[in-house]
């Protein structure tokens, strides 16, 4: 049998063991539900921990929102070692992430994935710290310290959370400062050099009057790619930051809450190596030089041959002012200021190759207010209310410069399009976007009977934004020079409906949601005038369950959907007819089906069993002229770029099948308990481009996590062991193709990584 057919059974093997995983929960749903409700009274049940979430702006149990959600305490991020947001994709079903570095980076939900890389496109989702946009999505990999709940809302959630939303919300919550003092210390210890420090503290400072917070970390380690040019390694961890809140009650019915948090990472990111060429590659010999002349070492991970130091670096901060004001009939108004700054700078090595031949540098800023107004009605036995006024208000610029050597012969020469070369050339742009907006929104949450509910939220968004942007070619590539000032205005409506009907155990439900967000701009290394792209919108269809059974030991919730992508905006590489590459954005039609559920489970009261399963059928259904051919092939009548349909081909970054199983088990030693967890995690292959070609085909991922340690029976202390990715895995994240090179690049995870941890509370 050959690797490759092995390989590939493997991957059906565990494509299958994620349905069969979903039918098996499917069909303990089907025998759980009538035997619990008439399970003998008395019998020895243990309860799992209720789950409280703000995802409609109150706090309810999760089993009573009409929505697919999944909730991780602070808890349970300490046992998945989950230190920044895009770890929770490993074990969130139907929550992805492209691993292409905290700044180009694609997060998606249910489908809906977006690797946003410019000022001038919004991601599909949107995250919240403390109700606050976080803005750009270069600042969405928040680090998890100091954080009481995540939660992770898939599906529009254009009501409550506003504008780019169309795929769903990742809302994080921090901890509150109150009435007692308390804290936490925080180290890790681990391989690579690995050394984390985090802690906050928290309480009064002024008796029922005023209290105050403060929580600070620091994430170090070394690198884990081998630069064999000069003997570095890449992709390194520096990360540092603060989040400090003060919290007034004035009076017994007013609360002032002032936020503010900083993030700087610095980092020497690999975003991409060479992994193979064409026969027909100028660069052949370029690359096979470090490796010895072995072409087989190209497709060693985290093995690279390149001439400079890459850069990652981003500066994260923000100030917000809360403000809540109880009236004397229960109802709260609240009012929501912040200031949100998101700064990159990337400096890339293009070519990966031992010399200078191409180098990118990005530098990105952008400043962003918002304002929310909310009034809140009481929650009545009947019904209860909210509506609202949400106005943002941003400015981002972008410096972009990617410099080429010109081949010999060429420097100096004049060529059909007006271009004239130098020894090295720069396609270089300037650009600047701003975009103002507002929305009023309002939900209404009726109960006709104690077991029958209806939700209805809807929500108008007008939006303007306006871009300068400038593009100027002295390189041999075949890329225009730019100068434009487009604008747009869109406005629309978004929102939700669902039915809910409950029984003793289960709350079953059905709902529609619209999503909407508007157009935008492609202010990138572009090959053509066509940066402007259209607004798009989603309709979703929902049927879900949430349930608890035996008397509070198993949950079990679960949801189908169907997704209709209308002018699904969709970025990929492209051509101009005079054969310069650069970034797309078009829009396009799709379609997504698929499921999740999530199980949790104590059989004893020492073992606890985890279960997240996320399925996915989807295909662009209408995207002409999505790409070239394979081969770059020229259409001999009109000598231009011969263009492929992508209609019936997959999304990019969306993998099919996604899952998570895990077994906790505790055993008490009297002084403590030793406590250990293993948890198994698997990710479909994906295409990074909706070519779906074989060069920038990802393969499937799976990963191994074990924790085994000791904590204290007040839970005050905890030691433990633990490791990460058991089976060495260095997955493919992240491929791409440079047509000009003819070459694939692609990124690779960290290995196997261990360590120990030791947390003190107070």
């Amino acid at each position: 049998m050959s690797a490759a057919l092995a390989s590939r059974k493997v991957r059906i093997g565990k494509r299958i063991l994620g349905v069969s995983l979903y039918s098996a929960a499917t069909l303990a749903i089907g025998i759980c539900l009538p035997f619990y409700a008439h399970a003998q009274e008395g019998a020895k049940r243990y309860q799992l921990e209720e789950i409280v979430v703000t995802a409609r702006k109150r706090e309810e149990s999760l089993q009573d929102v009409p929505s697919s959600i999944t909730a991780i305490t602070e808890s349970q991020l300490d046992e998945r070692g989950n230190v920044e947001l895009v770890d929770l994709a490993r074990s969130v079903p139907n929550l992805t992430f492209n691993g292409n570095g905290s700044t180009l980076s694609a997060i998606g939900i249910r489908g809906i994935v977006a690797a946003t890389r410019n000022i001038g496109f919004e991601s599909g989702i949107g995250v919240y710290v403390d109700q606050v946009y976080v803005g750009r999505p270069a600042g969405f990999n928040q680090n998890l310290d100091d954080i009481q709940q995540v939660e992770v809302l898939r599906g529009p959630q254009g009501t409550l959370f506003g504008r780019n939303t169309i795929g769903g919300a990742i809302n994080i919550t921090t901890k509150t400062p109150g009435d007692e003092i308390e804290g936490k210390i925080k180290l890790t210890a681990g391989d690579f050099s690995r050394f984390n420090a985090s802690g906050y503290i928290s309480g009064p400072i002024a008796k029922d009057k005023v209290y105050g917070k403060l929580s600070v970390y620091s994430i170090t380690r070394d690198g884990f790619v081998d630069n064999i040019v000069d003997g570095s390694t890449l992709s390194d961890e520096d990360r540092q930051g603060y989040r400090a809140s003060l919290r007034f009650t004035p009076t017994d019915n007013l609360e002032i809450a002032i936020s503010a948090d900083d993030m700087e990472e610095r980092t020497n990111r690999m975003f991409t190596q060479f992994t193979s060429f064409d026969v027909t590659s100028p660069l052949a010999g370029l690359y096979l030089g470090p490796l010895g002349g072995n072409p087989a070492l190209a497709a060693t991970p985290n093995l690279t041959g390149q001439d400079f130091t890459p850069v990652e670096d981003r500066d994260v901060s923000g100030q917000s002012l809360r403000a809540t004001l109880e009236l004397e009939s229960g109802a709260n108004l609240v009012s929501i200021s912040s200031i949100r700054e998101t700064d990159f700078l990337l400096l890339a090595d293009d070519d990966t190759t031992p010399i200078f031949l191409s180098h990118t540098t990005f530098d990105d800023r952008s400043e962003l207010f918002t304002q929310e107004l909310r009034w809140e009605s009481p929650v009545g036995d009947t019904f209860d209310y909210l509506f609202g006024f949400y106005y943002q208000d941003s400015d981002a610029s972008a410096s972009r410069s990617t410099l080429i050597t010109t081949p010999p012969g060429l420097p100096f020469t004049v060529n059909g399009a007006g271009f004239t070369f130098g020894p090295v050339g720069c396609i270089c742009s300037e650009s600047s976007v701003e975009s103002e907006s507002w929305a009023v929104f309002g939900s209404l949450n009726y109960r006709f009977t104690e077991r029958v509910s209806l939700a209805v939220g809807l929500r108008f968004t007008d939006e303007d934004k306006s871009l300068n942007f400038n593009q100027e070619n002295t390189a041999f590539t075949g890329h225009p020079n730019i100068n434009t000032q487009p604008s747009i205005s869109d406005s629309g409506l978004s929102g939700n409906v669902s039915l809910s009907y409950a029984t003793d155990n289960v709350t079953y439900y059905g709902s529609i949601g619209r999503g909407f967000k508007s157009g935008g701009f492609n202010p990138d290394i572009v090959p053509n005038s066509d940066i402007t792209f259209s607004e798009e919108l989603v309709w979703t269809y929902e049927l879900g369950l949430k349930s608890i059974l035996a008397d509070g030991a198993v949950r079990i919730n679960g949801a189908v959907f169907f997704t209709d992508y209308q002018d699904q905006q969709v970025q990929r590489l492209g051509s101009s007819p005079i054969g310069g590459t650069g970034f797309q954005i078009s829009n396009a039609d799709s379609e997504i089906t698929g499921a999740e559920v999530e199980l949790s489970a104590l059989p004893t009261e020492n073992l606890e069993l985890g279960l997240g399963i996320g399925l996915l059928d989807h295909e662009y259904t209408s995207f002409a002229d999505c790409s070239t051919t394979a081969d770059n092939a020229i259409d001999p009548v009109t000598g231009q770029l011969v263009q492929l349909d992508c209609t019936g081909n997959k999304l990019s970054y969306v993998p099919d099948v996604s899952y998570s199983a895990s077994v906790k088990y505790v055993v008490p030693l009297g002084f403590a308990d030793l406590v250990s967890r293993v948890e198994f995690s698997y990710k479909d292959e994906v295409f990074s481009e909706p070519g779906n070609f074989d060069r920038t085909f990802v393969p499937d991922q799976d990963n191994i996590d074990l924790r085994i340690g000791l904590v204290a029976e007040d839970g005050s202390w905890e030691l433990s062991a633990w490791g990460k990715n058991l089976g060495d895995n260095e997955d493919e994240q992240f491929s791409w193709y440079i047509p000009a090179f003819q070459t694939s690049y692609s990124s690779y995870s960290i290995g196997r990584q261990y360590g120990v941890d030791f947390i003190y509370g107070f």
